[in-house]
């Protein structure tokens, strides 16, 4: 890799061009005082539409997506099992999926995630609170089936002692946003359980509409579902 002297004072920083990716610089960055900013890693990252490349912000171990007043979206990765265990082996937290998680379960999920990250550029993303760099949630956009169709999602699940402050409907609408605004989404949707009534509320207060209901086959249950969205032009019109 080539290196070159860094213009920036301050601050540990250095240019490095990959190879595989000609004319293409990643910056190395570490703020002072080594606070939740880590390092800005050179990586190629495929995407549906070809391969992010550039200057790419790793916020606490995973590569920085959104930013709102007190939350940080960054990627997931191997390293939050223990934060995301939490999470998802609460069965009170889990009662929409009638259980709580197994190891491997949980291990599985945030492949997924990762893999979903590689395909499509997006999947779940870590939620990070910016006061003390906790992982408190997951939330993001996903290809779902909506029965009929397959649409974009945004999904959310919190961390139980963090519910009831407004985060899941603050980190919901940036991703919704992001969908319009980054995606070039026409649709978003958000597919809930009928007996999740607190995420249902979510989906309200991001701008959303019961559009349609069917049912989920999991864990040997019938589990109808309501398919909640918001158009590009719902939105035009409320403007």
């Amino acid at each position: 890799m080539k290196q070159s002297a860094d213009p920036l004072d301050g601050a540990f920083s250095s240019w490095f061009a990959l190879q595989t990716v000609p004319i293409t610089f990643y910056r190395i960055k570490e703020s002072p005082g080594g606070s939740f900013y880590d390092i800005i890693r050179p990586v190629r990252k495929p995407q549906k539409n070809g391969f992010r490349t550039g200057l790419l912000t790793v916020y606490s171990g995973g590569i920085m997506i959104l930013e709102t007043k007190r939350l940080i979206l960054r990627e997931m990765t191997m390293e939050d099992i223990t934060e995301i265990s939490a999470i998802l082996k609460d069965e009170k937290t889990m009662y929409a999926y009638e259980h709580g998680f197994s190891d491997q379960e949980v291990s599985d999920w945030i492949k997924r995630q990762l893999d979903r990250y590689e395909k499509y550029g997006f999947g779940l993303w870590a939620v990070i609170l910016k006061e003390n760099g906790r992982l408190i949630g997951q939330c993001g956009i996903t290809m779902q089936d909506a029965g009929d169709r397959e649409v974009m999602e945004v999904g959310y699940l919190f961390n139980r002692s963090f519910w009831h402050n407004g985060y899941a409907c603050e980190a919901a609408r940036a991703c919704r946003n992001y969908a319009f605004e980054r995606l070039g989404a026409e649709e978003i949707c958000s597919i809930i359980r009928t007996n999740n009534l607190p995420s249902q509320r979510v989906a309200i207060r991001n701008g959303m509409l019961p559009r349609s209901i069917f049912t989920k086959h999991y864990m040997g249950i019938d589990m109808p579902h309501i398919v909640f969205s918001v158009t590009r032009k719902d939105l035009q019109q409320e403007r």
